[in-house]
């Protein structure tokens, strides 16, 4: 791997700048910006460049989730790091971006990427040494290990109180596995991610993303993910998380800290049951930013599907509403007019209910589940059952 890369996060802020100014109805979408090349410049301590200009490939951006304190979950782009393999010149003290019109300037020692944790971590597996399946947590920020391993504690223990999870099938298999590295220092991460700063409470019309480097927490925690899946814990003063990614092996995010009434087990919980094959239930606004993600080819997966028709759903055996129709349960306009019943007849929805994977057009089995919005109770019952049939 190369030593050295632009960080995501810086990236990130020359997209911001570019935005600056405009409204969301007037921001043309990534899509004008792709072919935009990012060029750079070193520069030394009196800022005049050193050497010619570079150009580097173009900013990829991943879709990552987001969780806002209402409980609506949503997901912004994220830019990738940018990795390079030559050092910098004699004399330079910091890397100017270009992109576009949009300045950005970025000091040297913040583009040595680290190729490894410090040492092997202190691991403690709760809620004893007698699971079938241990899902990884990695400290971040924390100072203490039994500080960490209390909150793994308390995060496991509630989660096992949680439908599938307190169910016969799995009361016994499921547990976590903590892994301690001591933070550098006090509010310093091992990944970039912002510890320190301001409590926001505010609800707008977006999901706030908190995450560091994704590429380093996989590089550097890869290893001890399970295929690719495990959780960051923060230890931030700011609320929040975000979604790992699977096809890059990223491990999800969750801050320890949470506004009045949230609870941020939710967030790790949510991100466990994608680590499990679930899919997300939430549509993505119809935005150019989103259309690579809104407009992706999907055919099905355990809770999302693009078959609208109930009796070929995947959890087409466990309908209670709905057959064999050319219609889905409740379509996207019905839901606009007005609250589904989760519970018709005083039994639990499922069917095929318009808007999943993002998009109006794929359908999902329940009115209402954590997959769609951290203010359901719970799984619906076809989560429930996808993750007693992985577990056990």
């Amino acid at each position: 791997m190369p030593n050295f890369a632009i960080p995501g996060s810086k990236l990130d802020l020359l997209k911001q700048a570019r935005r600056e100014g405009f409204s969301v109805s007037e921001w043309q979408g990534l899509d004008a910006e792709i072919g935009v090349p990012l060029r750079a410049i070193w520069l030394d301590e009196n800022d005049a460049q050193i050497g010619a200009e570079l150009e580097f490939a173009p900013i990829q951006f991943a879709l990552t989730e987001g969780f806002a304190p209402d409980g609506s979950i949503g997901a912004e782009p994220v830019a990738r790091e940018i990795p390079f393999e030559f050092a910098a010149p004699a004399g330079a003290r910091n890397l100017q971006l270009l992109w576009g019109d949009d300045r950005l300037t970025v000091a040297v020692e913040e583009l040595a990427r680290p190729q490894s944790m410090p040492g092997d971590p202190v691991v403690r597996n709760f809620p004893d040494d007698d699971r079938g399946y241990y899902y990884p947590v990695f400290s971040d920020g924390f100072l203490d290990a039994e500080t960490f391993f209390a909150r793994v504690r308390d995060l496991t223990d509630w989660i096992r109180a949680q439908p599938p999870f307190n169910s016969p099938q799995l009361a016994t298999r499921f547990g976590m596995k903590a892994c301690f590295w001591s933070a550098p220092a006090a509010g310093v991460s091992h990944f970039g991610a912002p510890l320190t700063g301001p409590m926001v409470c505010t609800v707008g019309g977006g999901s706030p993303v908190l995450l560091g480097s994704q590429e380093d927490s996989a590089r550097l925690v890869g290893a001890f993910t399970n295929e690719g899946q495990g959780l960051i814990l923060m230890n931030s003063s700011q609320r929040g998380g975000a979604g790992g990614s699977a096809p890059h092996r990223y491990p999800a995010w969750a801050s320890i800290s949470g506004c009045p009434g949230e609870d941020w087990r939710t967030i790790a919980l949510h991100e466990i049951g994608h680590s499990l094959g679930l899919e997300d239930e939430y549509v993505l606004p119809d935005l150019p930013d989103y259309a690579q993600w809104r407009d992706a080819p999907f055919t099905g997966g355990a809770n999302a599907t693009s078959e609208k028709n109930p009796d070929r759903a995947p959890w087409r055996d466990m309908l209670n509403l709905g057959g064999d129709t050319d219609q889905p349960t409740v379509a996207l306009d019905e839901q606009n007019a007005g609250w589904i019943d989760p519970m018709p007849g005083g039994r639990p929805l499922i069917g095929t209910i318009a808007g999943a994977r993002y998009h109006e057009k794929y359908f999902r089995p329940s009115g209402n589940c954590l997959m769609r919005n951290l203010s359901a109770p719970q799984f619906c019952a076809v989560c429930q059952k996808h993750i007693i049939d992985k577990l056990r």
